[in-house]
């Protein structure tokens, strides 16, 4: 049974200088063989740093601590997952 490709939306804080990070994460979830619809950058400001898959929100920056990517790809395995459970 295949999955619908989903939408995966990064905001990140361009002032920041957070484009390391957001490269790195973009470089997994390219890697990872999965059913990827789209992937969003939205540079923004305020140390904002948040991933969202289909809107919503799976990590996000916390203080000064980024979600590490192995995170974020748990994330996102975990919301595949419920999806396919969702599925007939």
């Amino acid at each position: 049974m295949s999955m619908k490709p989903f939408q995966i939306t990064i905001h990140y804080c361009a002032v920041c200088n957070y484009e390391p990070q957001v490269f790195v994460l973009l470089e997994k979830l390219l890697k990872y063989k999965i059913d990827l619809a789209q992937v969003i950058l939205i540079p923004e400001s305020k140390g904002v740093f948040r991933v969202t898959m289909n809107g919503e929100a799976i990590a996000e920056k916390k203080g000064d601590v980024f979600p590490k990517v192995e995170d974020v790809m748990a994330a996102i395995r975990a919301v595949k997952s419920s999806q396919n459970q969702e599925s007939p």
